[in-house]
């Protein structure tokens, strides 16, 4: 059982606000790494007053559910893939168990996607 008062303790023994800071920051910054291989459409600036600690993204890709299959299957990554008003958005979310890694094997992921999918 998980009382608010335990809950406020256990962020304040484990610097959440500074964990959760760093979620944040690895957010932006995966955006940005993103942006550098895919030349994504933004729906909001990159910035910390937008971004918390999820982010979706524009990608262009032609079948949703089969990319986020492969995802799923070849690399172990779960992540929301969905059409909203005509565009296609990826959706991920940095956690205090994220780390780079997750990041990493997720830009690499969606790199290799186009040479599995053929």
């Amino acid at each position: 059982f998980l009382s608010v008062t335990e809950a406020i303790e256990f962020q304040q023994k484990n610097n959440w606000s500074d964990l959760t800071k760093k979620c944040r920051w690895l957010v932006r910054e995966t955006r940005s790494r993103l942006d550098e291989y895919f030349n994504l459409m933004h729906i909001c600036p990159n910035t910390e007053e937008w971004i918390g600690q999820m982010a979706s993204v524009e990608i262009k890709i032609d079948d949703p559910i089969k990319i986020k299959n492969v995802l799923l299957k070849n690399f172990s990554i779960e992540v929301p893939i969905f059409e909203w008003k005509g565009k296609t958005l990826l959706r991920y979310s940095i956690n205090v168990y994220n780390d780079q890694q997750d990041i990493d094997l997720l830009i690499y992921a969606l790199r290799e996607i186009p040479s599995l999918i053929i």
